[in-house]
């Protein structure tokens, strides 16, 4: 909770002064925030609100040359990752993979463990929006997030793996990553747990027993 509020207070001050870069970099790790919390309404419209200021702001791709041109790399690597999961959102997987590539090799030259992480997940989702494989990245991903003790997001890697198993019609592995995934949430207290045991609950019933 005390990192929403911090991240509100910046958002705040951000919009007082008319900074609307400030702005979409403030509301885009509050809606993080708040989806973390729970807050579910003020998680999507963050998000909403930073997409659109990004949208409109015809510099945001000239962000991560700007860190490479101040050698700041891990701003650079944190930038792509970021860049690539808009361009997802918003149906522009190609572009959406190009990026997540990108930052996920940049990471992975600094030793940036968590970004690399993120950067897997984003460019999983990628691949898998382009009906290619994502299963691998996913993996690594996890990997990462369990070395690092990050739960939950493990867990939420571990249900966009699952969604891809489902969808290449594997609902077997679909199932044990759902499971995976369900333990985490729970055993944190995670209302997506709830989600997940629906998505389980779904599954065909000879796999469900």
């Amino acid at each position: 909770m005390a990192r929403v509020v911090l991240l509100r207070a910046g958002l705040a001050a951000a919009t007082r002064l008319g900074d609307a870069a400030g702005q979409a970099v403030s509301a885009r790790p509050l809606s993080h925030a708040c989806f973390r919390v729970g807050d579910y309404d003020q998680a999507h419209a963050r998000l909403r609100q930073s997409m659109e200021l990004y949208r409109h702001r015809s510099d945001r791709e000239h962000a991560p040359g700007l860190f490479r041109s101040a050698g700041y790399t891990v701003g650079e690597a944190l930038m792509l990752n970021n860049i690539g999961w808009f361009h997802g959102l918003l149906g522009d997987h190609e572009q959406a993979r190009a990026y997540s590539q990108r930052s996920l090799t940049l990471s992975a030259e600094l030793g940036y463990r968590r970004n690399e992480g993120f950067a897997g997940d984003s460019l999983g989702y990628a691949e898998h929006a382009l009906g290619n494989a994502a299963v691998a990245s996913y993996q690594r991903a996890i990997g990462i997030f369990r070395e690092l003790g990050d739960r939950y997001h493990e867990a939420n890697t571990l249900s966009h793996l699952g969604d891809t198993h489902r969808a290449a019609g594997a609902p077997p592995s679909a199932r044990d990553a759902w499971q995976q995934a369900f333990a985490i949430l729970d055993d944190i207290g995670h209302a997506d747990a709830e989600k997940v045991r629906a998505m389980l609950a779904d599954l065909p019933p000879s796999v469900a027993e």
